[in-house]
């Protein structure tokens, strides 16, 4: 067996101790969160980042899988070679656009009116021409002339103009449902206070007529807690007809009286005497 303990061995290489460059990074394209703290959109971007991260790792972590199984392939049958290299094209071109789609998702979820969905256009069209001149360079790092490096590059241009294409059109979809929400949400403020106005005013007695002190007692109480008529019913009291009675000073029987007093106690000690008689 041979000595492998000479004094001559070379030290290991250092590179083959240290990672590739770039494993520390997220590949986001976005320095940082463009939101302030204070704006809703802040955390809708921060977890929409943190859910484009995960799915960037994996593509990655599953691309190099990939260039591995097919690099033992190439080695194994060298006849394949230039099949090998087409297929090493197609798969990094697919990563390319997937990688792009990944970003791009993490854009629509902060649009919400059309001046948003014209910044989103701007960045589309920078990012796609961001990525190719990235991997221009790349390429011609590794010592590729010139028209080696256009030829790969064609098929790639093509795939993220269609892509821009596609996600301008996503944004404006997102922008439409985005406004379709705010509609309904108004319309449901609106539906709300429509119905309280009309409760309180079915409460009211007769224009002209005199108040009980028992009315006036009620409504004031009502007024303090910021309830309505039904308010008070879903808080165990009288039902709706018989509180509107009280408040149009008409005669009630004392049941309802006690449990007048045990739901305003919901929200401060009430006893029935401290009921008006009148």
């Amino acid at each position: 067996m041979g000595d492998h303990s000479g004094g001559s061995r070379r030290p290991i290489d250092p590179s083959v101790l240290r990672l590739p460059a770039g494993v520390q990074e997220t590949g986001d394209p976005v320095d940082r969160n463009p939101f302030q703290a204070g704006d809703p959109r802040h955390r809708l971007w921060m977890l929409a980042t943190r859910e484009a991260v995960e799915k960037v790792s994996r593509l990655k972590a599953e691309s190099l899988q990939w260039q591995q199984t097919h690099a033992s392939k190439s080695r194994t049958f060298p006849f394949e070679i230039p099949q090998a290299n087409e297929e090493f094209s197609a798969h990094k071109r697919e990563v390319i656009c997937e990688e792009f789609q990944i970003w791009a998702s993490r854009g629509v979820q902060v649009i919400f009116v059309d001046e948003d969905v014209k910044q989103f256009d701007v960045w589309l069209v920078g990012y796609a021409e961001a990525v190719l001149e990235f991997h221009a360079q790349h390429m011609a790092d590794f010592g590729l002339p010139p028209h080696l490096i256009e030829a790969e590059l064609g098929p790639i241009r093509q795939d993220l103009t269609a892509l821009v294409f596609h996600w301008k059109g996503e944004a404006r979809r997102f922008c439409a449902l985005r406004e379709e929400e705010r509609q309904r949400r108004n319309e449901r403020v609106t539906t709300a206070e429509t119905a309280s106005v009309e409760q309180r005013r079915a409460a009211e007695p007769p224009k002209g007529a005199r108040l009980s002190r028992r009315a006036t007692w009620l409504r004031d109480a009502l007024d303090s807690r910021r309830w309505t008529v039904r308010e008070l019913e879903r808080q165990g009291g009288p039902a709706a007809k018989t509180i509107k009675r009280i408040l149009a000073g008409q005669s009630v029987r004392e049941n309802a009286l006690e449990k007048l007093a045990q739901a305003l106690s919901m929200k401060g000690r009430v006893r029935v005497s401290d009921i008006p008689a009148d």
